[in-house]
This record gives C-alpha cells, sequence and structure tokens, in this order.
C-alpha cells in the first residue's frame, strides 16, 4: 500500500492503521475478513517494493516524482 495523500501529506487511513494496527483487516468480496500486520517499509525494503510498485503503477512514480516528501509503503502480512 503507498500513503500518497495526494502528495501532500500523509491519508487519514495511514495514520488509523499505524494507529491501530491490532486492528486491521483486509476485506474481499465473497470472503471472510483476514486479520493482517502493517509493517511500514524503510530502507532497502522500501526500495525492492517501490521498483514493484512502479512497474506496475506508473503513475504512482510519476506523483512521487512531483512531490517533496517520500510516500511511505505499507506492508499487510496475514496474521
Amino acid at each position: 500500500m503507498v500513503a500518497s495523500g495526494g502528495g501532500t501529506r500523509n491519508p487519514d487511513w495511514h495514520d488509523n492503521l499505524l494507529a491501530r494496527p491490532e486492528r486491521a483487516l483486509v476485506e474481499l468480496p465473497g470472503r471472510a475478513p483476514v486479520p493482517v500486520t502493517p509493517h511500514r517499509l524503510d530502507g532497502p525494503d522500501r526500495e525492492r517494493a517501490w521498483r514493484r510498485i512502479a512497474e506496475a503503477q506508473p503513475r504512482i512514480a510519476k506523483y512521487q516524482s512531483k512531490s517533496e516528501r517520500q510516500y511511505p509503503v505499507i506492508r499487510l502480512t496475514a496474521r
């Protein structure tokens, strides 16, 4: 997950997710909710994830290039 927030700030979901990680769930249509643990990626882990994200969604890389801040990247891991 990329917390772009329109480029200027972290979106509210990012702050809520990290404030209450024990309540995080992924909900998909037709499936039961899955509890997850959010991890903010930094350093080499973030760079590897960012490359994959930017390749899959070039538009997000374009938005990032116009922002003065580095977008947080959050990995959700099933509990």
